[in-house]
Parts: C-alpha cells; structure tokens; sequence
C-alpha cells in the first residue's frame, strides 16, 4: 500500500495560475467556481510538488466593480483544489493584496 505524506509548502508561497475562463467583478459573485492551470512549478525541497499545467479549482471570495465616479474594482480568489497526476488535493490560499 502506497501511502502520500501531505506536504506543506512554506508561508508566503506564490501559485501563479493562468484562469481558463473570464473572472470579472461585474460579472461574478462571491461563491462562484472558477478553473484555472499553475503557470509555474512549486518546487520544495528540490522536489516539484504541484507541476506546471496542473488543475486548479477556486472560488469567488470577493467582488466589488467599480462606481461610475468613485471606487475601485475588486476581485479576491481563493484555491481550494490541485489535481497531480490524477488525484485531487484539498489546498488553502489566501489572496495576496498589494497595499499603496
């Protein structure tokens, strides 16, 4: 029987991801799905533990278009599974914002 440690990637990691479908803030809500592929590995320990190209599922965490004259557009995406080598794994992100 062959048994997956789960691996822990360290704080702060980024997973850049290329969305397969429009994401917008005028048009989707908090709890829509979305798909999208990891544009670059996530290596740990000299070992790639999520491949570039992997599948990625995610949710609407937040959205908040744009007033007409005041305000400024919103979206915050959250990813909630990977699929490697054809099994899905469960993973917990939290939006990165950019503070000015």
């Amino acid at each position: 029987m062959n048994r997956t440690d789960p691996v822990t990637s360290p704080d702060n990691t980024v997973i850049q991801i290329t969305l397969n479908q429009a994401v917008t803030s005028d048009q989707n809500r908090p709890g829509d799905h979305f798909e999208a592929a990891v544009s670059e590995p996530i290596i740990v320990a000299d070992k790639t533990i999520i491949p570039r190209g992997a599948t990625v599922e995610g949710l609407v965490v937040d959205a908040h278009h744009s007033g007409r004259l005041m305000g400024r557009a919103r979206l915050q995406l959250a990813l909630e599974t990977v699929t490697v080598n054809g099994k899905n794994y469960d993973i917990r992100t939290v939006a990165r914002t950019k503070m000015r």
